[in-house]
């Protein structure tokens, strides 16, 4: 990144005219979200939604996973970060269903909305989730199983009403192959920092392009990695979101 920046300051160019030469001259932003304090409490529910609307950022697609269902609804600290393969009852598969409801009910049908794992569950439970939020409608489930490419995700794939996504603690286009290869995900998720820079993540983004699959970008870094992430989305065909 630094040594692309360097470039363009040397040559007075925007770095995503070195890179490809822009392919939009503005991208799409979203921003991640609690989601409402009580997901039960359809006054709680409207007050979030109007919230993100009326934010002067103009937000109309939000990141959000379940975690303020934990005490109400599911028990105290169901998600516990770093452990592997993780699983969900059916009862806590409703649970999970009814508050992404309420929330598509609040937010309607002009705002998008993805469903925001850690990595942590098994199989039958990352199926389970796509099939409970399916009737909400989100834009994607998101690192729903452990990080790295098994055919556990092809089976995902196969069996979600939602699409699957995943990719932001992926390195090198090498770790991206394998999803790619096996048609394992309809959306690649890189970050910038992670996974090799500019130069990297074009060549993860050449790579998905090949197989018709859009990339959206992970970016939670500095100012440095969200302009950087920018002039990669302007010069990125495929790319939808970061």
């Amino acid at each position: 990144i630094a040594v692309w920046d360097l470039a363009g300051k040397l040559l007075n160019r925007p770095v995503s005219s070195l890179l490809t030469g822009r392919f939009r001259e503005e991208i799409p932003l979203y921003i991640n979200t609690g989601g409402p304090d009580d997901w039960f409490d359809k006054g709680s529910c409207r007050e979030w939604a109007q919230k993100m609307k009326a934010d002067p950022h103009g937000w109309n697609t939000l990141k959000f996973g379940f975690e303020r269902l934990m005490g109400r609804g599911l028990p105290p600290n169901r998600y516990r970060a770093g452990q592997l393969s993780q699983m969900l009852t059916a009862s806590e598969l409703e649970v999970i269903r009814r508050g992404y409801e309420n929330c598509r009910e609040a937010l309607g049908a002009d705002m998008d909305f993805i469903v925001h794992c850690h990595n942590e569950w098994d199989v039958p439970t990352a199926i389970g989730l796509a099939k409970a939020v399916e009737s909400s409608k989100p834009l994607w489930l998101e690192d729903a199983l452990p990080v790295w490419y098994s055919d556990s995700w092809k089976a995902l794939k196969q069996a979600s009403p939602v699409r699957i996504i995943t990719g932001e603690k992926l390195e090198l286009p090498r770790e991206f192959l394998p999803f790619l290869m096996n048609q394992a995900l309809d959306a690649l998720h890189p970050d910038l920092v992670f996974a090799g820079g500019l130069t990297g993540c074009r060549k993860i983004a050449d790579l998905a392009e090949l197989f018709y699959i859009p990339v959206a970008t992970h970016n939670v870094g500095s100012l440095v990695q969200n302009m950087a992430t920018a002039h990669f989305g302007a010069s990125t065909r495929n790319f939808v979101i970061t």
